[in-house]
């Protein structure tokens, strides 16, 4: 007699697939969150203060930035590229 039930052939493959991607992606995320474009943590510190002062309102963001890094940098503050309309980049200082 046979049965109604029909395997598929590419059911284990599958599987083998589903399995491997969930056992990587905690690896991938965990990789994408150690990266960080910032290389200096006395900078980093400056960006998240001025974030966490002035939420967006970039331009309070780039002057408070400016004053920081000024006040703990001297004249390495340069390090720090802020425009008028208050984009900003920074360059790895160490």
């Amino acid at each position: 007699m046979v049965s109604r039930r029909q395997t598929s052939k590419y059911g284990p493959i599958f599987l083998l697939f589903v399995t491997i991607l969930i056992m990587d992606l905690p690896v991938y995320t965990l990789s994408r969150t150690i990266k960080d474009n910032c290389k200096s943590e006395k900078l980093r510190e400056i960006i998240l203060e001025s974030v966490g002062n002035y939420p967006h309102q970039f331009s309070f963001q780039a002057k408070h930035m400016k004053q920081a890094a000024e006040a703990r940098f001297g004249n390495w503050w340069s390090a720090v590229i802020i425009n008028e309309k208050g984009g900003y980049g920074m360059s790895a200082i160490l």
